[in-house]
C-alpha cells in the first residue's frame, strides 16, 4: 500500500467518526435542490451523506487515494453515479461545464489554500 493510500485509511478512520455536521450540510442541499458541488471532498464524509439524502452530488479532490476510497463507500452504501460522482481536481482551478445551486468546503478543507491568490482562484 503507497504512503498516500496510507494517508487515506488513516484521515478516514481518524475523522469519518465525526458527523455532528451533516445535519447542516443536508439541510443546505436540500434547500438548494441540488445539485452540490463539494471541494475538497476526501472520503466522502459529507458528500456520501447528501448523495443518501436524495441530493446529487459532486466531489472534486485533489487525491486520487481519497478518491478512491470515497467511490468504495459510496458504492457499499448502494449509490449510483447518477447520485454521486467523484472527480479528481484541484479546487483552485476546474471548469465541469455546468454551474452548482450551492458549493460547499466543508471540514477545514479552504484552509489548505495558504495563499490569497490560491483562495481566489478557488
Amino acid at each position: 500500500m503507497t504512503d498516500q493510500a496510507n494517508w487515506a485509511n488513516r484521515y478516514d478512520w481518524l475523522y469519518s467518526w465525526r458527523q455532528a455536521d451533516i445535519p447542516f450540510y443536508i439541510e443546505e442541499a436540500q434547500k438548494s435542490g441540488g445539485p452540490v458541488l463539494e471541494l475538497g471532498c476526501g472520503t466522502g464524509r459529507i458528500s456520501i451523506p447528501i448523495a443518501k439524502a436524495g441530493i446529487e452530488v459532486v466531489g472534486i479532490d485533489i487525491s486520487k487515494p481519497m478518491l478512491d476510497l470515497a467511490r468504495s463507500k459510496a458504492k457499499k452504501a448502494g449509490l449510483s453515479k447518477s447520485e454521486m460522482s467523484f472527480l479528481i481536481g484541484d479546487m483552485r482551478e476546474f471548469s465541469l461545464g455546468r454551474t452548482f445551486p450551492v458549493i460547499i468546503v466543508p471540514f477545514r478543507s479552504f484552509l489548505a489554500l495558504l495563499n490569497v491568490p490560491d483562495q481566489r482562484s478557488c
